[in-house]
């Protein structure tokens, strides 16, 4: 990825490329000499996290809805959470349940008891 700034980024796995958002037809091609060109980007030379903080994912096989915070994910535990916590239903991203299994855990879900705690003010 070339950067608004003109850095590269590259990606570590296509999951990581996927999780992010991008599509592979979009991808353009040039020259190992032009790529060189652009320097690494100096706060992330490499995308390694498939999904970052804050992104609302879910495995393509389960129905069961994470927040992705600190680089884990965290089960939020019901619809009405869901909603009295603003977020929005079409913003929730997809993955293979291998990617979601690979992601660590966040042992505490978001429920009605923790909901104060999260809701921003």
């Amino acid at each position: 990825m070339i950067t608004d700034k003109g850095f590269k980024r590259g990606f570590v796995s296509a999951d990581v490329f996927n999780g992010l958002g991008y599509s592979w037809t979009e991808v353009g091609s040039i020259s190992d000499y032009d790529l060189s060109k652009y320097p690494n980007d100096p706060v992330a030379a490499v995308l390694t996290l498939p999904l970052p903080d804050g992104t609302l994912v879910k495995a393509s096989d389960s129905g069961a809805i994470y927040v992705i915070t600190n680089g884990k994910k965290r089960w939020i535990a019901s619809a009405s959470v869901f909603t009295a916590l603003g977020y929005d239903w079409n913003r929730i991203v997809t993955v293979s349940p291998n990617t979601l299994n690979s992601i660590g855990t966040i042992s505490s879900p978001i429920d009605d008891n923790q909901l104060v705690q999260c809701r921003p003010y």
